[in-house]
């Protein structure tokens, strides 16, 4: 479920052994038993806070999940000391035995075992037990070396400090005979010859082992250290808040304490990914440069690290495999757009509201902190740190040896063509024209790690550093038209809901009647997609195109491409973006007049006919266009339903101005020539045939 499955642990730790059991009791009749067993495996250890920041007392506790109500009759809560030298028996001594016989889950199926003195507000419908151990902290509930086990037993198992479940020393508990065990989980601080029992070890980047633990919502497996995430805890002893710079590596954003209530967070976002790369700006490195990451908004970014490796076999000293810069999150979260990018703390790029920024002095060095040439950047999940200057490929064979048990969780790289160069992490982007590309941007909503198919790059072009757009010479095959850099912003292409022409001189009663009609909020809307027939226009004064936006893409003035039968290119006089709606208005810099447009923006396409005067949108304007706006003179956008003749259409009111009258029907006069026909037949020419 989540991204540390597999991790391997940091230190050694002798797992326990099977020793023969005896012979279980007979069993009492089916049906019982089977209830029984339905009960007692529905029985887990759920969350455990033993090292409260300061004063232990009274913050310590040990919760239980499963079936509301279930009872616990015969389970017993263990904790087993692991300190090799702990005196007077070592590894194995029985610090505290909580015998659950009579009791069961709440209504909400918890169950808190805690001392007596008030802690936590636990929720009233959580069964409470108090042990009075748990009042002198530190002594039950060890911090070093401990194991903390759930266990049903036949036979009552008695609480002794001098009691020795282990006296071999051999990693393997003396249970009582028929006892079974539900559920465990432990932690080593390192010592040798210390033990952690019941074959679940949860390990952590701190230099101590974890002050609680928390068991994944929804997660039911027992004894499964995937199961649980945990860390350091941080403020004062009643604190519920986990220090995510020290924590195990699948700790979850949202992760908190939650003492007698149901366990956080409840959805588990995926793990982050890199989202775009700038290497070599057209002008000055430094300042300019910067890597982009991408996940769930307010992500915690623990125990992750960003890696760029050098790939070039001539490099000096190491060659291909040196950590040129690795950049240590520390527990830094995402923004609120979800998105964080790692740049220098001298100029660049102007980042919007909503994104984190991490700052690493090395972008600001004159050159930049990134390679030109053949080079690779991954996203690395470790307990243990990735060290910049390190040669994680010793033998230069292309397999890196990082520290054990760490992950890469995504990759992107590519090469200037040397031939014995390394490219790493499995994906290799090739600009068209060959050579190193300046930059990588991922495809939107293509979250899947670790394939080329979801990145495009290649070069940059103009000669500021802080150029945008890609040279669509020199990129990847599926590089999207007008494809730029988005820093700090979701990735080009926008994604555009819709299209709209307007007119900027359009009554605000005629734009009501264009929503009133449903074509179109702020303008009238145009079909999108390549096999969308272009739809006929026949307002004589369309200067403006509207494009409305999902998410969080910001929109450039030259993203939008608009083209015609009669004019090539159409010119822009002005661009606005606004925000709120987030909608982008493009104006012209004249009125169209009759012609045939296209426009794209990013993959999106749409086509429209702007012919003014056919207001019955059924060819050239013709006589009957001219009958239809005469019967409706005088009409305006504000009648009502009643009265005679035809009603107010929008249609008929060519200029917009959300009343019917003589200009109208000079406009339709204007269309009914012949050379308007001849234009019309020639752009018909020019752009479908």
């Amino acid at each position: 479920m989540q991204y540390c499955n597999g991790v391997r642990m940091s230190w050694a730790v002798r797992r326990p052994r099977t020793k023969p059991r005896a012979a279980a009791p007979p069993a009492r009749p089916g049906v019982q038993l089977m209830e029984e067993r339905r009960l007692f495996a529905s029985v887990l250890l759920n969350e455990i806070k033993v090292d409260p920041p300061g004063v232990h007392s009274p913050y310590e506790y040990v919760e239980l999940r499963g079936q509301p109500g279930a009872g616990l009759d015969s389970i017993y809560f263990l904790s087993v000391e692991g300190d090799g030298d702990a005196p007077p028996v070592g590894a194995g001594r029985l610090d505290m035995v909580v015998d659950l016989t009579g009791r069961s889950l709440g209504p909400n199926g918890l169950l808190v075992i805690t001392g007596t003195i008030p802690s936590h507000a636990f929720p009233a419908d959580t069964t409470v037990v108090t042990e009075p151990q748990l009042d002198v902290g530190a002594t039950a509930l060890e911090n070093g070396t401990n194991s903390f086990l759930l266990v049903r037993s036949p036979s009552k198992i008695e609480e002794g400090h001098d009691r020795d479940l282990d006296p071999e020393d051999d990693g393997t508990l003396d249970l009582p005979p028929g006892a079974t065990v539900l559920d465990a989980l432990g932690w080593s601080d390192g010592g040798a010859g210390d033990l952690v029992y019941g074959g679940v070890v949860l390990t952590q980047s701190a230099d101590a082992p974890p002050d609680a633990a928390t068991r994944f919502p929804g997660d039911d497996t027992p004894s499964s250290a995937g199961a649980w995430y945990n860390a350091e805890l941080t403020g004062g002893p009643e604190t519920v808040t986990y220090d995510a710079s020290r924590c195990g590596v699948n700790f979850p954003t949202g992760g908190a304490l939650s003492p007698g209530a149901a366990n956080v967070p409840l959805v588990v976002p995926p793990p982050p990914r890199l989202n775009e790369v700038v290497v070599n700006p057209p002008g000055a490195d430094d300042g300019f440069e910067y890597v982009e990451i991408e996940g769930a908004p307010g992500q915690v970014l623990a125990r992750l690290f960003l890696v760029a490796l050098e790939g070039d076999i001539t490099a000096t000293p190491g060659g291909p495999g040196r950590a040129d810069m690795v950049v240590n999150f520390g527990g830094r979260a995402l923004g609120a757009n979800g998105l964080l990018v790692v740049k220098g703390a001298v100029g660049g790029h102007a980042l919007p509201p909503g994104t984190a920024a991490l700052v690493d002095a090395q972008f600001d060095l004159a050159g930049g902190g990134l390679e030109n040439g053949t080079c690779s950047f991954l996203l690395v999940s470790s307990l243990s740190g990735v060290v910049e200057g390190a040669d994680y490929d010793v033998n230069d064979d292309g397999v890196l040896e990082l520290p054990p048990g760490a992950i890469v969780l995504d990759a992107v790289g590519w090469s200037d063509g040397g031939p014995a160069d390394v490219v790493y992490g499995g994906v290799r982007l090739a600009p068209a024209g060959g050579g190193a590309a300046h930059a990588a941007s991922r495809l939107p909503r293509e979250d899947a790690p670790d394939g080329a198919a979801q990145w495009f790059g290649g070069g940059l072009q103009g000669t500021a550093s802080s150029g945008l757009y890609y040279d669509p010479a020199h990129v990847t095959s599926n590089a999207p038209a007008g494809a730029r850099l988005t820093p700090g912003a979701a990735n080009f292409p926008p994604r555009v809901r819709e299209f709209l022409l307007a007119g900027g001189s359009w009554a605000p009663s005629f734009v009501a009647a264009l929503a009133a009609s449903d074509l179109g909020d702020g303008g009238f809307r145009l079909p999108t997609g390549g096999e969308a027939e272009p739809v006929i226009v026949p307002w004589n004064n369309v200067n403006q195109i509207k494009a409305r936006f999902s998410g969080g893409d910001i929109p450039q003035r030259d993203d939008l491409q608009v083209r015609g039968a009669l004019l090539p290119r159409y010119e822009f006089a002005n661009f606005a973006y606004d925000p709120e709606s987030r909608t982008a208005t493009w104006t012209l810099t004249a009125p169209v007049g009759h012609d045939y447009l296209e426009l794209q923006l990013g993959g999106l396409l749409a086509r429209a006919r702007v012919a003014p005067g056919d207001v019955r949108r059924d060819g050239p304007p013709h006589a009957a266009d001219w009958a239809e706006v005469r019967a409706r003179l005088g009409r305006t956008a504000s009648d009502s339903q009643g009265g005679g003749g035809p009603r107010y259409s929008v249609f008929s009111d060519v200029d917009g101005s959300g009343a019917i009258g003589v200009v109208d029907l000079l406009s339709v006069r204007r269309g009914l020539n012949l050379r308007a026909s001849v234009l019309l037949a020639r752009a018909t020419h020019l752009l479908w045939d």
